[in-house]
């Protein structure tokens, strides 16, 4: 979480109406002979592709934590990249990656050749061949002209001024205009191409130019499937850790993307029976995750199960249990058993009238007035708060608490969004979360240290439980092993002389 600016108070609330908002079902569809002349018309050259790429790169830098910084890393992939686009269907493409700063597991394409890989995802790969499954099949969206295609059915439909208009709605002010038109003009660049997801048959088609491109190579074709299985896993942890049901692979036939276990019986039939000649190169590839930096950057925060420290801006706080917290490069976000949500992030500290004056200057919209607007104290620092009840596209409405903490540096601010029916009932415990905002001591600032990845060989007498229970974790230790590791479940085995992956704390 990186110190923000005032814009981004206003990006936060977006992001908050954004999360418990919903687009039309089946908005990326389009049929009809004029429809497909109309998305002929918002097509995109190669030269706007280039220029899309080039112009939507920083911005992806920025919201994914920037690039990760390790050359020996970058320099292996970048010889993958070489090879595979040598293989892929269009080998004139100069694809080039950037492995981003973000401990979220992700990757995807832009046009033009522009791959983004997360450190994340390289975390949860177990070899070569799993990483290069991925890069085949990002290929396979550039060598497919998905995201051209994705661009010309949002502007078609002008699906992007539609929902990101919510946001426009929440936020007319004098602190906060202007940004309903700039949302207007993202939802018309090539922002679109990262934020809405491909289609059904997208995503099958790079799965199959994916696994074409791998079949002309030595590693198995299998270990598309493999990952996707452990992206499966993943997914099905994230959901127990959080207390969710797990329901990625749910039948819903308004769902744009297809079922993880579909696409996975899909790899498995197209890649064919795996040969004992081609290569999963998993040493070579665990090898180079040694000394990988794990979930969160240093100048990002921490998050350590409920509660967040930021050691660099010296802060704590604490949200209710049940609530999963999520890191990101300008905001942290939790989100409640019904989907409630908290957002936080910080300002710089360039207003000095009370935080009441702060509240009422940040945010002045007719169709959501702030009432109850308060004066308080968080810790001996000053502070305000206020409740705004905000209209969303669908008709319904929900309550935002606003809560802003006058910092030594900065202005800290809270957004707690509720439906109207549950707001008194967390009124509570979104109470205790401002309360216990507060700075850190030198102590703890000096106990704050960052995890990562550490390889060692298995010895005789490890045991899959032994080995988890150094994880610094409070829960899941053995079931983050064992995903971690692509390990199967309950019945998991390890081997002497295996290598296999730790978290530990920096050295």
């Amino acid at each position: 979480m990186l110190t923000s600016s005032l814009r981004q108070f206003a990006l936060l609330a977006l992001a908050a109406v954004l999360t418990v908002s919903a687009a039309p079902a089946g908005a990326q569809q389009s049929g009809g002979t004029g429809n497909n002349r109309l998305l002929r018309m918002f097509e995109l050259s190669p030269e706007q592709e280039k220029k899309i790429a080039e112009d939507e790169h920083p911005k992806i830098l920025e919201q994914f934590g920037g690039e990760y910084q390790n050359p020996a890393l970058k320099q292996y992939l970048d010889g993958m990249v070489a090879y595979l686009g040598k293989l892929s269907d269009q080998p004139s493409v100069q694809y080039r990656l950037t492995v981003l700063n973000s401990p979220v597991v992700n990757a995807f394409a832009l046009p033009a050749g522009r791959i983004y890989i997360t450190r994340g995802l390289l975390a949860l790969a177990d070899n070569e061949a799993e990483v290069a499954g991925v890069l085949a099949h990002e290929m396979g969206h550039v060598t497919g002209r998905h995201a051209s295609q994705r661009y010309a059915r949002a502007s078609a439909s002008s699906l992007g001024v539609g929902v990101l208009g919510v946001l426009g709605q929440v936020l007319q002010g004098t602190e906060l205009g202007g940004l309903a038109g700039t949302l207007g003009q993202v939802a018309q660049t090539g922002a679109v191409l990262y934020v809405q997801g491909y289609s059904r048959d997208q995503e099958y088609e790079a799965d199959s130019l994916g696994v074409k491109t791998l079949n002309k190579t030595n590693y198995d074709t299998q270990a598309m499937a493999s990952f996707l299985g452990k992206l499966q896993a993943h997914t099905a942890l994230q959901a127990q850790i959080m207390g969710q049901a797990d329901t990625s692979n749910k039948v819903n036939l308004l769902a744009t993307h297809p079922r993880t276990a579909d696409r996975i019986e899909r790899a498995i039939q197209q890649a064919g029976p795996s040969s004992k000649q081609r290569q999963l190169g998993r040493e070579q590839y665990i090898q180079h995750l040694d000394g990988l930096l794990y979930e969160d950057d240093p100048e990002q925060g921490y998050v350590r199960g409920t509660k967040f420290y930021h050691a660099k801006m010296r802060f704590f706080f604490e949200v209710p249990t049940g609530f999963n917290l999520i890191n990101g490069t300008t905001e942290v976000t939790a989100v409640g058993p019904g989907q409630e949500v908290i957002q936080f992030d910080a300002g710089t500290q360039n207003f000095s009238g009370a935080m009441t004056d702060y509240l009422a200057t940040s945010w002045k919209n007719p169709q959501a007035p702030l009432r109850n607007v308060e004066r308080f104290s968080v810790n001996g620092m000053e502070a305000a708060t206020a409740l705004a009840t905000v209209a969303q596209q669908d008709g319904s409405r929900k309550d935002v608490r606003l809560v802003a903490i006058r910092g030594d540096n900065a202005i800290y601010r809270f957004l707690f969004i509720t439906s109207p029916e549950s707001t008194q009932k967390f009124a509570d415990a979104f109470r205790r979360t401002a309360q216990s905002f507060r700075r850190l001591t030198d102590t703890e600032v000096a106990a704050l240290k960052p995890l990562e990845i550490r390889i060692r060989q298995v010895q005789s007498g490890d045991t899959i439980d032994s080995l988890s229970a150094a994880f610094p974790y409070d829960r899941f230790k053995r079931e983050r092993f064992v995903v971690l590791n692509g390990l199967s479940g309950a019945n998991a085995t390890l081997k002497p002389g295996q290598m296999i992956k730790l978290v530990q704390e920096q050295r």
